[in-house]
């Protein structure tokens, strides 16, 4: 018995043709929120050495959107 596929394969896009960047978008937009775009910038530019997150490899970029996850959380508190 063929069964249906649970979803429309042509809609789907593996996340390295198409790499998911929601999780930036959320985190730069509470990071502007709560005014720490200055923080941001620095933690780039002082630990990571580059002045935008489109310039870190995927693992840095995770380490890094990790440690502003925990400074919003931290400031929104």
């Amino acid at each position: 018995m063929h069964m249906p596929f649970p979803f429309d394969r042509n809609a789907y896009h593996h996340e390295h043709e198409r790499p998911r960047n929601e999780r930036l978008v959320f985190l730069r937009s509470e990071a502007e929120r709560l005014q720490l775009v200055d923080m941001w910038e620095m933690i780039l530019t002082a630990d990571y050495q580059v002045s935008d997150i489109e310039k870190l490899d995927y693992e840095r970029r995770e380490e890094f959107l990790d440690v502003i996850e925990l400074l919003v959380k931290a400031f929104d508190a």
